[in-house]
């Protein structure tokens, strides 16, 4: 049998575009490698509506624009 391992979803918020996605991941307290898909992965900034997964919980943040 194959191993899946659990995943998480988000969709990228208007307070959360334009970001760096460091800058996203170090708010969140969880390191870039967990994020293992995303729908405009060439960009360095989040963009509003964008598809995150991810292999772990997303912590959620106090921030709000």
């Amino acid at each position: 049998m194959t191993y899946i391992p659990p995943v998480s979803f988000y969709q990228v918020r208007e307070y959360d575009a334009g970001k760096p996605l460091n800058d996203f991941c170090e708010q969140r307290g969880i390191s870039q490698e967990n994020i293992i898909g995303r729908d405009h992965a060439d960009s360095p900034e989040l963009q509003a509506g964008e598809m995150l997964i991810l292999n772990c919980p997303l912590p959620q943040s106090n921030y709000r624009a």
